[in-house]
């Protein structure tokens, strides 16, 4: 509660009231005002152990107090009101007063500027100059020469096309018209003539009936007039003279296929079994053998087709190529023309698919990416796809995590990760993998195929055309026994268009340790025949759950020991040529420098066609891994 004192009599009402708080009217306004604070402290506290008795004085200096005030204020008190302030000063009527100044405006006077020159009187005068225009004279213009009269000429020359015939006539020639000469000079060219080429045969209007028919009907009669081969030259017209257009030369004959089957190779057991292949008559059993020949034909074909509609995506260059560490074909093509981009680009960004064709090898994709570069004329547009296989990578799948809580085979295990319409072809060792073993996260389908097949030393490659994988093995065998088995395909060195050697020398060891993990076993492989002293590092690997899965990784890492080099060879794509030839082939090549017959896998291939000024040029480059054998320790 706060009381309210007023300290100057109330004045008549005069229709407010100030309230003034804090002093005189028109005084000095009161400051604040001093508040003393008595308090009593708590004695100072403390612990002192001490092992005999003694007199201790304590000295501390203490805090000073802290004291916290709050104070309320409250103005919502009314009252009536008792007194009316009264200001010192009230409003005074207003006075008009006129303001004096030293200076005051002066009157307005109007004077005329003058100026240091002024418009003078024009004067009557005729301008003269020391030279003047001379008057005008009409004159012809003449020139040193002028344009002649035509006068009328011809063109001649010692022969000349004779004239058109009626399609009646049955003679092979007929005796040309002779042509008059008027042109001198050593030598001159014919004018142009129009060149009608006539075959040596047509056909004949059919006769009337008549009691006999002849083979032949009556001839035209054509005027003899003769013409020699030669005739006297004369100087060439004036003018420019070009030589004629050559004949076209003849077409060829029309191709008439020939229907009748020839088969190279014996009939096999089953006599309905007709197969056709493009190496006719490989051995039972055995691979390709290109024989040597002194010319190979080879007729090159490319095109890029989308599959969608069947469109052909007019291309310059194509080219196909996978390596034994890919699982995917990749094609890349340089697109021809301004609508090439239109073809590669899909509304909304959906995925198109493509297949190139190279002298008769498919390969089917989906397009990852294209570029399109343009500069002063020229475009460029280059595109970049992948098998089909694709689909079951990144981005066109989504990783996942799982847990196989059953007891399944390897090629169960990568069969349920496939789609519908997907097949596998699994050449590699299967074996039983426990409960919980196989287990992954952040893994596609492809990426979880190929951890089982890299597992037990093997790879995974897509089909060039068909939704199918294949798993093979690195190594189909030890290469310290490549020379006992049959090679897939045996070249001659002359088939080759190039071949190169790049050694790479490699530390030889005969034995390794395969082991698994909480479920796995432990397989020690040894080469047969050595001493097992070179061992590799011991291989570490979850699935190894089985002697099987073992043995097979352990024979991939002690075949990928010892000297090797690196072989690459070019060659053309054709049936007769040892056709297309996939990473993990064993290749023989025959008729070499050095040495003279070696042998090697097949590590990566790569298929180009391009076009040329001379045509087309298609080229399959191959790299293959060979070994020399070291001496067993």
């Amino acid at each position: 509660m706060v009381d309210l004192l007023f300290r100057e009599p109330l004045t008549p009402w005069q229709g407010h009231v100030d309230l003034v708080l804090g002093g005189e009217p028109g005084g000095p306004v009161e400051g604040p005002r001093d508040v003393r604070l008595r308090a009593v402290l708590p004695p100072p506290r403390t612990r002192i152990r001490v092992a005999r008795y003694y007199t201790a004085r304590l000295r501390a200096r203490l805090a000073p107090p802290r004291a916290r005030f709050k104070a309320r204020y409250d103005n919502d008190v009314l009252r009536g009101v008792s007194v009316a302030t009264q200001a010192p000063w009230e409003a005074t009527d207003q006075e008009r007063h006129e303001a004096g100044a030293p200076w005051a405006d002066a009157p307005e006077r109007r004077a005329e500027p003058g100026d240091r020159w002024q418009p003078a009187a024009p004067l009557d005068t005729a301008l003269a100059a020391p030279y003047r225009a001379l008057p005008r004279e009409r004159r012809e213009p003449a020139t040193a020469w002028e344009r002649a009269a035509a006068v009328a000429t011809h063109r001649g020359s010692g022969y000349a096309y004779p004239p058109r015939l009626a399609l009646d006539h049955h003679g092979r020639w007929q005796r040309g018209r002779r042509a008059s000469t008027q042109a001198g000079g050593t030598w001159a060219y014919p004018g142009r003539a129009g060149i009608r080429r006539t075959a040596a045969w047509q056909p004949a209007a059919p006769f009337g009936i008549a009691v006999f028919a002849a083979p032949f009907g009556p001839g035209i009669y054509a005027a003899p007039r003769w013409h020699g081969r030669w005739e006297r030259a004369g100087y060439p017209l004036p003018g420019e003279s070009m030589p004629p257009d050559p004949p076209d030369p003849p077409g060829p004959d029309p191709h008439v296929p020939d229907t009748d089957l020839l088969f190279r190779c014996p009939m096999p057991s089953a006599p309905w079994g007709l197969i056709f292949a493009d190496h006719p008559c490989p051995p039972p059993g055995g691979g390709i053998v290109v024989p040597r020949r002194r010319v190979y034909v080879v007729l090159n074909t490319a095109e890029l087709v989308r599959l969608s509609d069947g469109a052909t995506i007019p291309t310059t260059g194509l080219s196909a190529a996978i390596d034994v560490d890919s699982w995917a074909w990749e094609l890349s093509a340089t697109l021809a023309g301004a609508d090439a981009v239109q073809l590669i680009h899909e509304a909304g960004g959906a995925p198109i698919d493509v297949e190139a064709r190279i002298n008769g090898h498919a390969w089917r994709g989906v397009i990852d990416d294209w570029t399109h570069d343009r500069e002063f004329g020229r475009r460029n547009v280059r595109l970049r796809a992948r098998s089909l296989a694709a689909y079951l990578a990144a981005p066109y799948a989504l990783p996942r995590a799982y847990t196989e809580t059953a007891e399944r085979t390897a090629v169960q295990l990568a069969e349920q990760e496939l789609p519908t319409g997907w097949t596998l072809d699994w050449q590699l060792v299967d074996w039983l993998v426990p409960a919980g073993v196989w287990s992954y996260a952040d893994r596609t389908p492809m990426a979880a195929i190929t951890t089982l097949a890299e597992a037990v030393g093997g790879i995974i490659q897509a089909d060039p055309a068909a939704q199918t994988l294949h798993a093979r093995p690195r190594y189909p065998a030890a290469h310290w026994e490549w020379d006992t088995l049959t090679p897939d395909v045996s070249l001659p060195a002359d088939v080759l268009v190039s071949l190169g050697t790049q050694p790479q020398p490699k530390q030889a060891a005969n034995r390794v340790y395969v082991s698994g993990k909480h479920q796995g076993v432990s397989v020690g492989v040894t080469r047969e025949g050595t001493a097992g002293n070179i061992a590799l590092p011991e291989v570490i690997e979850a699935l190894i759950t089985d002697v099987a899965a073992g043995r097979a990784r352990g024979l991939a890492e002690l075949s990928a020991t010892g000297w090797q080099a690196r072989e690459r060879l070019a060659l053309p794509l054709s049936p007769n040529t040892g056709g297309l030839i996939t990473p993990g082939a064993l290749l023989e090549v025959t008729n070499s420098d050095h040495p003279p017959t070696w042998r090697g896998l097949v590590r990566s291939t790569a298929i180009e066609a391009r076009l040329a000024d001379t045509g087309m040029t298609v080229r399959q480059t191959l790299e293959a891994e060979r070994h020399e054998e070291e001496a067993a320790a």
